[in-house]
Parts: structure tokens; C-alpha cells; sequence
């Protein structure tokens, strides 16, 4: 099987080259390209140095830090330009996974004509699931969303439940971005990622562009992939609620076509959210000194 995979660094050199060179050695893996996000620590010389004699790993530095979805088209890109790969899987940096598991993924793309993404259930590295897909939410759900007790209230409403082992795969509404493996086609078809949010809400747009498209997303039961998941030192909040809301704000704006009143009620529950986010902070803070 034809696979590409895309890994995405940003200032996580030393893991974007452990898991490139493992995942050299899976037979269902063709090519590695590894894209510097524009990391401010001297990772796409570090990278290239480190790799110099690899043919089957190669770095790209991206021309900007446009986020996720940017950094991943750049890579996915150049390699359907350079080698015309029939599917592509996208992992992050903090992803383990084996590669029976991603066979079976290319298997069940391969088996499945409508289907054109795909991804595993996830643990954390203590070996405890979490939450790896979720139910497509509509616009007033994703509104309320952004409010604390909202959340807490219908957290697991939106969320599946795999209690039936007999069943291989399942399909869902939205992937986590940590694993996809996309069919190469389907990306060309809906024409990538969306480029125009920095960070979050990348899933449930893609899967919005696939379903609009006709593509199906599903989830392999029975399989895991490890997210050992990466904390930024001195990781802002403020700036990560101010992302959120703004990606959440242009999915409604441009996905659900929302008119001028659901607009102004969106923006209202935001400044709302940003109050409680505040309040909220402020506790937390306390108790901890």
C-alpha cells in the first residue's frame, strides 16, 4: 500500500524524529515527511541534520506558522506532488501507535469506497482511554459549548460508546486530529484542510468539508493508538480561549451559514464565556497558592 506520513513539528524535534524513524521500518509506509511549523528553536536544522543520509525521511519548513491546518496541507501537498501516495496519515509528534493497527486503517480505506477518513481509539500513555471521536454538534449546541456549565452538564452526551467488541468499525461524526489517515483522493476532493483557523475546531471542520463531499469517517473499534500528550511550558490560557472561540465562531460563520441574529446570540454567549473563563481562572489560581 501506497502511504504517506505527515508528521508536523513544532518545537518538538526530538519525538517528531523518533517517531519518523520508527515508522520508517512499517512496510505500509512509503515516505516520511516531517514539517517544521516554523519552530523558533532551530528544529528544521536539527531535523536535517539528524537526517542527512535518510532517503526515506525527508524534512520541509513551512513558510509560515500558520497552525495546524497549514502546516499539515504543506506536507500533504508536497507529497501528492512529489509522490502520488494513495493515502496519507497525518500523527501528531506525542502519537504511538504500531503498525498492524495502521494497516488495518489502510485496509478498511481500501475496502470502504465512501469512506475517506479514518482513525483508531486513543489511551493516554497511563494506558486509560480518552475521548478519540465525537457526535457532530448542531448550531446552538456548539454555541453553548464554549459555557463552562454547559460542558460539564452534556459533556459525555456527545461523545460514543463502544461497548460491542464484535463490531471492527464504526462510523462517526468527527475524528480527534492526533491520528488521520485520510484516502489521498478525498483530500484532494474537498481541497485539504481549511486553512483559515490557527488552532482547534480543525476536526469538526474537515469532517463537515468530507460529509459535504460524500466521504464517510469511521473508527476502528478495536484498535488504539497512544496520545501521550505534550504540554507547552508557561501554556496560556487566555490565548487558547481566544483561539477556541474564534474557531468556533468562523465553523458556524462559514459551515452552518448562520444569519445575522444567530451571529449576534454567538457573540454574546462568547463575551459571556470570557467572564466565566475569568472568574473561573481566578479561583483556580487561588486555591493553588
Amino acid at each position: 500500500m501506497n502511504c504517506t506520513l505527515i508528521v508536523l513539528n513544532y518545537m518538538d524535534k526530538e519525538r517528531a524524529l523518533s517517531l519518523a524513524q520508527k515508522c520508517k521500518n512499517f512496510d505500509c509506509i512509503n515516505h516520511i515527511i516531517i514539517v517544521d511549523n516554523c519552530s523558533p528553536d532551530e528544529s528544521y536544522n536539527w531535523l536535517t541534520n539528524h537526517l542527512n543520509c535518510d532517503d526515506t525521511i525527508i524534512v520541509l519548513k513551512s513558510k509560515k506558522n500558520g497552525g495546524f491546518s497549514y502546516g499539515n496541507n504543506y506536507g500533504a501537498k508536497f507529497a501528492i506532488h512529489k509522490y502520488n501516495p494513495e493515502y496519507i496519515l497525518f500523527a501528531n509528534t506525542d502519537t504511538i501507535f504500531d503498525e498492524q493497527s495502521l494497516q488495518m486503517c489502510l485496509y478498511a480505506l481500501k475496502d470502504n469506497q465512501n469512506l475517506g477518513l479514518i482513525s483508531l481509539r486513543m489511551k493516554n500513555i497511563d494506558g486509560y482511554e480518552e475521548i478519540s471521536c465525537w457526535k457532530e454538534k448542531n448550531y446552538l449546541q456548539s454555541t453553548l459549548y464554549c459555557l463552562w456549565l454547559y460542558r460539564r452538564k452534556k459533556y459525555d452526551f456527545f461523545h460514543y460508546e463502544f461497548n460491542d467488541s464484535s463490531i471492527n468499525m464504526k462510523y462517526v461524526d468527527v475524528v480527534r486530529g492526533s491520528f488521520m489517515c485520510f484516502k489521498s483522493q478525498a483530500l484532494i476532493d474537498i481541497n485539504y484542510f481549511d486553512e483559515n483557523t490557527f488552532l482547534y475546531y480543525e476536526e469538526d471542520i474537515i469532517s463537515k468539508r468530507l460529509k459535504n463531499h460524500h466521504y464517510k469517517i469511521a473508527i476502528l473499534t478495536n484498535y488504539y493508538y497512544i496520545h501521550d500528550h505534550k504540554y507547552e511550558k508557561n501554556f496560556n490560557e487566555v490565548k487558547m480561549k481566544h483561539n477556541l472561540d474564534n474557531s468556533m465562531y468562523y465553523l458556524l460563520k462559514t459551515y452552518y451559514h448562520i444569519n445575522i441574529l444567530q451571529k449576534i446570540f454567538t457573540k454574546l454567549v462568547i463575551y459571556y464565556s470570557i467572564i466565566e473563563f475569568s472568574i473561573l481562572d481566578f479561583f483556580k489560581k487561588r486555591r493553588k497558592k
